[in-house]
């Protein structure tokens, strides 16, 4: 297997048994050796049933992740398996190497939080509790612990300004302060005994809005908006029942726009709230294809400008105008699988399975562009959109994909 620059000179070569576990990790995705950083390998074909030409592997480091990452112009920050945080420089020179690693020390074996953000000079990441450091030391500033509820650094983290919000499996949103971890607000969206998680919030200056389930009983759920600055809720709804036997939790958090908040019950439908009221504007029938339909569907959501981009555990992708809620567009891009994660800008969605790959749609007319991954690079979680790459995390570690 040779590696080669992008003027075709030969850089390196490594020779891999077809047997080995690195070879058959790689799938359609080329990889670099650890002393290579702009590579293009001439024996991984292209991408399948795409003319456009994303899709390259740019540079990997190894080390097992999980989330969404952060980046910035000198660096991409993810947090590894392992429950430490690490900065890989993303610059010529030094892409693909690890910078430096801190640990949380807060993480729960089974469960890492799923995503990292940046505030100010800091990179904050979710593991149980939030954790914050110095993006160019990895010097820990402040850790939040909440002082009511639990977790807050399991799911999506949001940012407005300085300010970090974020749900928890223990019914709660939080405001913290992101430059000092301080705790600005912390609400109950949901006033229940029950068990009850809030999910990957949206936020502006305004209103902050999650999606919610109740686990009890057949789940029910919904979604909620809080005030930005002071936390008190400003409307909840919970979502209709297409049959008694199906529930409506929530989730796959809540989307933002000026004039609406979007979100999905778990028997399917797409539901479009005004946001200053609550009141449904449209929504939309389950999803019907030939696969079935399942009785609790998680269904992740993105923007791409005036569509909403929609997953489903059925391997079948959707989205919808963003105005009435037609459907535009029905994608499969996994079979006999379930899809884990979605990312968009104005033009590609990025798609995640629990298969492990990554495949990239055109947003406008849901055609594949590419896809990359396999189960042992394990891409389950969201990808994070630079100009001219998308930065992807797994088990096989980080990787940086042309768009």
């Amino acid at each position: 297997m040779a590696f080669k620059h992008a003027r075709g000179r030969v850089l390196a070569t490594l020779h891999l048994p077809s047997s080995s576990k690195l070879f058959r990790a790689l799938g359609t995705i080329a990889v670099a050796s650890l002393a290579v950083d702009v590579i293009a390998c001439s024996d991984v074909a292209a991408p399948r049933a795409s003319p456009h030409t994303g899709g390259q592997l740019l540079w990997y480091t190894r080390g097992s992740g999980f989330g969404s990452p952060a980046f910035d112009k000198k660096r991409v920050y993810y947090l590894q398996l392992t429950h430490e945080v690490a900065a890989v420089g993303s610059e010529a020179g030094n892409s693909g190497q690890i910078l430096w690693h801190s640990p949380t020390g807060g993480g729960v074996k089974y469960y890492p939080g799923q995503s990292s953000v940046i505030v100010d000079s800091l990179v904050v990441s979710g593991d149980i509790d939030l954790f914050a450091y110095d993006r160019s030391t990895g010097a820990l500033k402040w850790r939040f612990t909440p002082t009511v509820g639990y977790w807050p650094g399991l799911f999506d983290l949001a940012t407005v300004g300085t300010t970090i919000y974020t749900g928890s499996p223990s019914a709660y949103v939080y405001a913290v302060d992101g430059i000092t971890g301080t705790q600005k607000w912390a609400t109950r969206a949901v006033i229940d005994t029950s068990l009850i998680s809030v999910f990957n919030p949206s936020a502006d200056s305004d209103i902050v809005v999650a999606s919610f389930t109740n686990f009890t009983g057949v789940g029910n759920g919904g979604a909620v908006a809080l005030d930005a600055q002071t936390g008190a809720v400003r409307w909840r709804v919970y979502f209709p029942h297409t049959a008694s036997d199906l529930g409506t939790g929530s989730p796959g958090g809540a989307l933002l726009t000026p004039t609406s908040v979007i979100a999905v019950a778990s028997d399917g439908p797409v539901y479009c709230l005004d946001r200053k009221t609550g009141k449904t504007l449209w929504s939309t029938k389950r999803l019907n294809v030939n696969v079935g339909t399942p009785e609790r569907d998680v269904r992740y959501l993105a923007l791409s400008r005036d569509r909403v981009i929609v997953t489903s555990l059925t391997g079948y992708a959707a989205a919808y105008n963003l105005a009435n809620g037609k459907q535009l567009w029905l994608t499969p891009t996994v079979t006999l699988n379930s899809q884990s994660a979605v990312a968009a800008d104005d033009s590609i969605a990025y798609i995640s399975d629990y298969g492990g790959d990554v495949t990239a749609i055109d947003a406008k007319t849901g055609a594949i562009r590419w896809k990359v991954g396999n189960f042992d690079l394990g891409f389950i979680s969201k990808a994070a959109i630079d100009s001219d790459r998308v930065y992807l995390v797994g088990t096989g570690g980080l990787f940086a994909v042309k768009k």
